[in-house]
């Protein structure tokens, strides 16, 4: 059972080389699969960009808002695995070192698949989509198991709307 995936394409492996995100190279993919490995949650970060102007002139107690737009959608996913199953550590070391976007991938080459969540969250980079790593954080806890606990934050860049519609 897969609890989740982050996974990256290059220009050999992508969508109409490689369908299926599970069938990438096992270098390419950081596959989480319980008890040892687990992503224990992905929490969003869903902006707007909503501009505030106050009137230049005295015109009683006003606030003009105009939406401009989307400024950013954020996913962090967190969890935690064992070090001695497997060469977790390393990837999602080697994964923030990767190029972040490519001529055919030009909103990020990451993706993840996450089939305990909502269909939104499952994102396969393609032209006009994907997922960049911003940051990573990892914590090793080894008063009782050789746990790596980690975080890793990746960016979503692409039209949001087509994203939603071919979800629905």
């Amino acid at each position: 059972m897969v609890n989740a995936l982050l996974f990256f394409r290059t220009a050999s492996t992508l969508q109409g080389a490689v369908p299926n995100p599970l069938d990438l190279p096992m270098a390419q993919q950081l596959l989480f699969t319980p008890p040892n490995d687990l992503v224990s949650g992905i929490d969003e970060d869903h902006e707007n960009n909503i501009v505030r102007k106050i009137p230049p002139k005295p015109s009683g107690r006003r606030i003009i808002q105009t939406d401009e737009g989307f400024k950013g959608w954020i996913l962090t996913l967190s969890g935690n695995y064992v070090i001695n199953a497997g060469a977790s550590a390393d990837k999602i070391f080697a994964f923030i070192n990767e190029i972040q976007g490519i001529i055919e991938l030009p909103f990020g080459v990451f993706g993840i698949l996450y089939p305990n969540g909502p269909s939104y969250l499952n994102i396969d980079p393609d032209d006009t989509k994907g997922l960049m790593v911003m940051r990573r954080r990892g914590k090793h806890i080894g008063i009782t198991r050789d746990i790596f606990d980690f975080s890793v934050t990746v960016s979503y860049g692409g039209d949001i709307w087509h994203m939603i519609l071919t979800t629905r």
